[in-house]
């Protein structure tokens, strides 16, 4: 009914910028708020428009009516992200913006930012002005924006159509349409206080007959800092801002002078080319840092013809031999439009705490682009890092890379696309119903924005659910809690983890492990070996060596369908609390058995069982060899029950070095027959699994030592686990004299 009622208006008039301002509240409701209440404000504004009769006050509200309806959560993502400091730029085309600012008037003024000498050379100000008589794009040579105005001339060439949407809203004010950030935004520009100086009559900006370029300049400071003091972009970037043109950058001898020269012919793309940072390489009139317009080709010469973004009469031949020596980067940037019919996107937030916490490929997002269509497909896909206020200032590198086929393997920054200037372009063939996998990268927290283009509708792209390509646990630990090497008597007490690899069969498989630190310089190690290897005494492909932060092993053979325990270790004695980071994940080659990799932490102190009890034992050459506690169940309606029982000495050092043995049997107190045997002795302390007793049974533990050096303390610890709850109790001892 509201929908109709809307389209029910037939209005005339104009509407106050308060009346406007109830409409941007509006739209932000709409997509930040809660939907009833943007159904109440519409109402209200329903029928303040049918008192007010204003045909474009009743426009936009039609418009938003329609939007209501058809808003996803994606619609809703990119208005969340509008915001770049306490600046709000909304995904609105200027047709459909009122003339009420979202900003306050204040906050679109541009500033001198630290420079000393911009507000001596220009001390006055005054509205916006063009340049009489002047039909081509200059640069002020005050302003460091070589890259926008060499970006300006191309797309003045290039035609009007291509310029962005700007619409006069007031006097001196402006609302155009910028990309960025995921999508075409609302940026409003003022002009009426433009830098000027009286004497000299020059204007702190641009020089052009034309307002729309001037209004560009004002609009492209906005998102550099507010601040005629920027720092500047290059070509590739702001024709982007400008066009949405994909930008492609690349070193200048990417491709032939033919291949660009058959480019620049198809009038699919703007082009330029920029010079590197040592001026004692280049030749006049080029200057170092500086972009420059590909306005021509001369095939008979074999020469580019450029234009420097300074000097509109300049028409600078460059040879083709010399664009290596002269010039750094090949700046591209494509019209989509022509080349696609088809573009979707995708964004995203990287938190750095959550993916870049260990030094791992494993913990980034990966992203997979399908091919669903019945044909092989070309897709271009564009990585944006999105704006935020201190964009221009930070040392910023993000990527998609191809995800390699060992997962683990070490990634590199690619050579093949630009990483740092907050878009990368990407170009590949998909073949039919087949994807290809991208690991993202970034060294900063940001949202992103991942543009996909194709001919056909049949591209899809997702964030991949990484549990099918790796299993994780994360863990905390004090360093010298898991500072036990292998062979010591307490490396049970070391993090342990089961692991299991599920499959349709059982096969030999390979896989991948890695133990990652938080802290850096942290040696680490583990140590993988069968679950019934109580004793650990044959580790699977054993290596005693640690590696600081990151140790890793890759391609063990296992069992499918059978469990083992990984036992990590940290060789440092601070007392540091530290996270870690288990990761195990399949070889590719096996992803045909369908298997499914398990991690889980468990405790093997007490075989894993419920019920847990631990008690120190001390033997001493006065007191004798031989200790004995009765067991029993602590419930007389508890008929049978199962310990685990594990003795091991607690001394510093290994119980080898004093070349003491113990051993353990278990004997019924009363019928004296022997429930448990054994006559070995062992180093390491001792492992009873599995030791079942009925409640007829009245289990006697007997702890012996073979010898016992004059004058010496054994100290060992009695771990017990337990089905059901059990008593344990000391018996008295047989004095040796």
């Amino acid at each position: 009914m509201l929908a109709t009622k809307i389209k029910e208006l037939k209005v005339n008039g104009n509407s106050n910028l308060q009346e406007w301002d109830s409409i941007n509240d509006l739209w932000k409701t709409v997509y930040l708020g809660k939907e009833s209440e943007a159904k109440q404000k519409l109402k209200e504004l329903v029928s303040l428009s049918q008192k007010k009769k204003d045909p474009q006050f009743t426009k936009t509200l039609l418009k938003i009516g329609k939007e209501m309806q058809q808003c996803t959560s994606k619609d809703k993502l990119l208005w969340s992200t509008s915001k770049v400091g306490e600046w709000m730029y909304p995904p609105i085309d200027v047709d459909d913006a009122s003339p009420a600012q979202w900003n306050d008037e204040k906050d679109n003024f541009i500033d001198f930012g630290n420079s000393l000498r911009l507000p001596q050379r220009y001390p006055d100000v005054r509205p916006l002005a063009v340049n009489e008589n002047t039909h081509s794009i200059e640069q002020n040579p005050d302003l460091s924006n070589c890259s926008l105005i060499a970006s300006l001339i191309n797309i003045d060439r290039f035609g009007p159509e291509t310029f962005p949407k700007i619409k006069k809203i007031a006097d001196n004010k402006y609302n155009m349409n910028i990309c960025f950030n995921g999508t075409n935004r609302l940026v409003t520009v003022d002009c009426s206080h433009v830098p000027y100086n009286k004497e000299t009559h020059k204007q702190l900006s641009l020089f052009s007959g034309d307002i729309k370029h001037k209004i560009i300049e004002i609009a492209y400071l906005q998102l550099h800092g507010h601040t005629y003091k920027s720092n500047g972009s290059n070509v590739a970037v702001d024709t982007y801002r400008m066009t949405g043109f994909l930008p492609e950058i690349g070193k200048v001898n990417k491709y032939s002078f033919d291949k660009l020269k058959e480019f620049f012919d198809t009038k699919l793309c703007l082009m330029a080319i920029g010079t590197g940072n040592d001026q004692n390489k280049l030749r006049s009139p080029f200057l170092k840092n500086h972009d420059y317009s590909v306005i021509d080709f001369d095939s008979k010469t074999r020469e580019l013809i450029i234009q420097d973004p300074l000097s509109c009469e300049s028409a600078i031949r460059v040879k083709e031999e010399e664009l290596d020596d002269q010039f750094a980067q090949i700046y591209i940037n494509w019209d989509s439009t022509k080349l696609f019919n088809n573009s979707n996107s995708l964004t995203f937030y990287y938190n750095i705490d959550k993916y870049n916490k260990f030094e791992s490929n494993f913990d980034k997002p990966i992203f997979s682009v399908r091919n669903e269509s019945t044909v092989d497909e070309t897709v271009w896909i564009l990585l944006e890092t999105h704006i935020t206020p201190d964009y221009y200032k930070e040392n910023s590198l993000a990527y998609l890379k191809s995800l390699p086929k060992n997962i683990s393997d070490t990634m590199f920054i690619p050579t093949d696309s630009a990483s740092n200037i907050g878009l990368q372009l990407i170009k590949l063939d998909i073949p039919k119903s087949t994807d290809k996998k991208f690991l993202c990268y970034s060294n900063l927290s940001k949202c992103f924005t991942i543009h996909y283009y194709s001919l056909n509708d049949g591209i899809k792209m997702k964030m991949v659910d990484k549990n099918q390509f790796y299993q994780s646990i994360e863990f905390m630990s004090i360093n010298k809690d898991m500072n036990k090497n292998y062979g010591h008597s307490q490396y049970f007490n070391n993090p342990t983890f089961q692991l299991n690899i599920k499959s349709d069969e059982d096969k030999e498989i390979m896989i991948n492990l890695q133990l990652l630190s938080k802290l850096q310089y942290t040696p680490l190690n583990f140590q993988i070996f069968d679950k019934d290897d109580l004793y650990y005494i044959k580790p699977i492909l054993f290596d005693n060596y640690y590696h600081s932060q990151h140790y890793e092993r890759n391609n063990i053979p296992l069992e499918t369908n059978h469990n083992y325990l990984v036992i990590c270790s940290c060789s440092i004695d601070n007392i540091e609390m530290n996270e870690f980071k288990l990761i195990g994940s399949l070889v590719e080659n096996d992803f045909d058995l369908n298997p499914k990799l398990s991690l889980q932490r468990i405790d093997r102190t007490y075989g894993e069982l419920l019920y847990r009890q631990e008690t120190e034992i001390q033997l001493n050459s006065i007191e004798g060899t031989r200790i004995k506690y009765k067991i029993s169940n602590s419930q007389s309606h508890h008929k049978n029950n199962i310990l685990f029982i594990r003795l091991v000495p607690i001394n510093n050092g290994s119980p080898g070095d004093l070349n003491i043995k113990f051993r353990v049997n278990i004997y019924d107190e009363d019928t004296l027959n022997a429930l448990y045997y054994n006559e070995e002795y062992r180093h390491n302390g001792v492992i009873i699994s599995n030791f079942k007793f009925s409640h007829s049974d009245s289990p006697i533990l007997l702890v012996e030592i073979d010898e016992l050096p004059k004058d010496s303390i054994i100290p060992m610890k009695l771990y017990i686990g337990s089905k059901k709850e059990i008593l344990i109790v000391k018996k008295e001892r047989k004095v040796t004299k």
